[in-house]
């Protein structure tokens, strides 16, 4: 059998652990690059720990780009937002966002409102764009998963974890 070896793409494993406990969470994302930058060469960055800032009411761990004077020092090839925001229990607080990015919240665990809307959880709320922040609140305690960026200034064609510009890619 003679097989190449793809071009460009990206090669990743979803493993569970060795003693696995029935149960596993988690999220994944994919980021559409810019044109420029998707169809150079494959890399993989680690980092140790993403810094955590205190937002007043929560902690968040910045794991894109930037949030409240936290920096993720891992490379991105656009103007990017993402972070684990842990509101803590009867709390309420307030998530300074990127005015220039649209945003939007995932509820992951806990019970959560935002601004006065109480939230379901595992769903996903679009914020929008030219917003300077957003209020969260909890009874009990809530994780909230929130990721933002620059609007596409290109039509992106998304299926499953497949991103593309036209139909023939």
């Amino acid at each position: 059998v003679n097989v190449r070896p793809p071009r460009a793409g990206i090669a990743h494993a979803d493993r569970t652990r060795r003693d696995p406990s029935g149960r596993l969470r988690g999220v994944q994302l994919w980021t559409a690059l810019p044109d420029p930058a998707r169809k150079g060469k494959a890399s993989f960055e680690h980092v140790d720990e993403a810094p955590k800032v205190e937002l007043g009411g929560s902690v968040a761990t910045v794991f894109a780009g930037a949030l409240g004077g936290a920096v993720c020092q891992a490379q991105y090839f656009s103007p990017i937002v993402g972070a684990d925001v842990a509101i803590h229990p009867g709390e309420r607080t307030v998530v300074p966002l990127n005015r220039k990015f649209e945003h939007a919240l995932l509820v992951l665990s806990g019970d959560c409102r935002i601004e006065l809307e109480q939230a379901v959880p595992h769903m996903l709320y679009y914020l929008g764009s030219h917003r300077a922040e957003i209020a969260l609140s909890s009874a009990s305690g809530a994780r909230v998963l929130l990721v933002g960026g620059a609007p596409f200034t290109e039509k992106i064609l998304m299926w499953w974890n497949f991103v593309a510009r036209t139909t023939d890619e």
